[in-house]
């Protein structure tokens, strides 16, 4: 399939809840009485109920995903829903973890457009989106959460995944930004060749930061990353033949008769981890002396530590959604693993790895896209890394 021929665009609307911020209530921090900078308090999610609302695959069930209860948790477990127009009041049954939930609303009647919620004192109503399983089956699913990173960047990304994994369906959260629209996105990914579909969210919300007064996960406070994690597997990827979940700043590894979301599909229990390899922001300087004009791109990063056990990145995973054990509600995809998944020591395994550029990076988090020249001492370059990014790299690599 040449590029853009054929390719189905969605723009899938969602349905958040949030309290009012003048309602007196919010949800706190882990272990509030510890002082935390003001820039945390800036990103932390108080006041987001859910951030989505949906038909489970089974359209007996509306499913809605959001953060974790924490201070919250009575005021949810006395949430009163009713379904409109049939005016059933429906029970809820939740299935909370670390940095998530799923919330259950079991028999709604087919006909229901949207529920009436009382969650103490404020009242809301919800639309009840479509689920999108039916559209996406068979597709094998490539998502990550994006803001602010270079178009050229994204384009590389998926267009690499396309050529060697065969990724068809490319899933991406925009999380507000500012350097251009979902127009924007969408011109330039529907130059792919074999995309198929395209699905952009609108996700313009506190992303969250690491807490380091919180000792046994600094991240637990990452809400809407790990809750879009659990909209891409309950919404549109229950029939999927495979997801993968992979930053932009990350490429698998080529596989070779064979790619990642096979591999998913004959692993153990559906998973199919990555064990990651830092790829370093330093540069071979060019017959000229000069940096490319345009910015640096994945292909312009090629070299390693000569020491890589000592910068091993944490693991990534792809997954076959329709095992029957992933129906469970209590299982959440995790940046690193898939919580509530069977036989940890299998499913966590490693079986294929990834490359993780410092290089591609807005430095939103740390300063990592310092480009210096590369040491004899220190770094090697990575020849099956190189071959990799033939295909995005010089003259054959697309240009926007």
């Amino acid at each position: 399939m040449s590029a853009g021929e054929g390719l189905r665009i969605f723009r899938p609307a969602h349905s958040p809840v949030f309290l009012d911020t003048g309602a007196g209530l919010s949800r706190l921090p882990r272990v509030p009485d510890r002082k935390r900078p003001l820039q945390y308090y800036e990103q932390f999610e108080d006041r987001a109920l859910f951030y989505d609302c949906f038909w489970h695959h089974d359209g007996a069930d509306v499913l809605l995903v959001g953060p974790p209860p924490a201070n919250l948790l009575e005021h949810y477990g006395q949430a009163r829903f009713v379904a409109h127009p049939s005016g059933k009041e429906l029970a809820a049954e939740f299935f909370p973890s670390r940095s998530t939930m799923t919330t259950r609303l079991a028999g709604v009647s087919p006909d229901t457009t949207h529920i009436d919620l009382k969650f103490a004192s404020a009242d809301f109503r919800i639309v009840v989106q479509p689920s999108l399983v039916n559209e996406l089956a068979r597709a094998r699913i490539l998502f990550t959460m994006n803001k602010n990173n270079d178009l050229q960047w994204i384009y590389d990304w998926a267009a690499y995944h396309a050529k060697h994994h065969r990724a068809d369906t490319l899933v991406l959260f925009d999380n507000g930004s500012t350097r251009y629209g979902l127009d924007k996105i969408e011109a330039a990914l529907a130059q792919i060749a074999g995309l198929k579909k395209l699905v952009l969210f609108s996700w313009p919300y506190r992303f969250g930061r690491t807490d380091n007064r919180v000792f046994t996960y600094h991240y637990w406070a990452h809400f809407l990353q790990i809750s879009s994690m659990g909209v891409v597997l309950r919404r549109l990827g229950m029939k999927a033949d495979a997801i993968l979940n992979c930053d932009i700043d990350e490429l698998v590894s080529p596989l070779p008769g064979s790619d990642i979301f096979e591999v998913a599909q004959s692993a153990p229990y559906g998973i199919a981890p990555l064990s990651g390899s830092w790829v370093e922001a330093v540069v071979a300087p060019s017959g000229s002396g000069r940096t490319r004009p345009e910015g640096f791109r994945h292909g312009d990063f090629t070299h390693m530590r000569r020491d890589p056990s000592k910068y091993l990145c944490p693991k990534k995973w792809a997954c076959d959604p329709k095992q029957d054990w992933m129906e469970g509600l209590n299982v959440f995809p995790y940046w690193h693993r898939i919580m509530g998944a069977p036989e940890r020591k299998i499913t966590e395994k490693p079986v294929c790895s990834f490359w993780h550029f410092r290089g591609i990076s807005t430095n939103w988090k740390q300063t990592r896209q310092q480009p210096d020249k590369p040491s004899p001492l220190l770094h090697y370059r990575d020849k099956k890394l190189l071959r990799a990014l033939e295909k995005i790299n010089g003259t054959g690599r697309g240009t926007l």
